[in-house]
């Protein structure tokens, strides 16, 4: 089971980096894990805008997937009109990293289970 780093929360960019100075003791400098991490997000942000998929290993796989137009009716001029085409970001979970997601939350509920049964 890997290490548990992140809990559910959403984090963003300082959030992460407070949570790395802290997680390595103040072992490498501030300046440096910021710029990892900077680093990190541009160059992520820039592959998936280029099309590029993303894969993670132990984590997951960005990538781009492109969306059909969809029908609808346009209820000013009572017409079916067809949306223009989108792109979406796909993410798709790592076999590791859902099988201790799932593990986790069975070991919830079955604690939950428990604690409703003590009372």
């Amino acid at each position: 089971m890997p290490h548990q780093i992140l809990s559910m929360e959403k984090y963003n960019k300082r959030q992460l980096w407070l949570l790395l100075i802290k997680r390595l003791n103040h072992f490498v400098h501030n300046g440096h894990i910021l710029s990892v991490i900077n680093i990190f997000f541009d160059e992520l942000v820039k592959e998936i805008l280029a099309g590029n998929e993303i894969r993670i290993i132990n984590f997951g796989t960005f990538s781009i997937k492109d969306l059909k137009g969809k029908r609808f009716r346009d209820i000013v001029s009572k017409k079916i009109a067809l949306s223009k085409s989108t792109k979406a970001l796909r993410f798709k979970v790592s076999r590791n990293l859902s099988k201790y997601l799932s593990d986790r939350y069975y070991e919830q509920m079955k604690n939950s289970v428990m604690q409703c049964k003590k009372e």
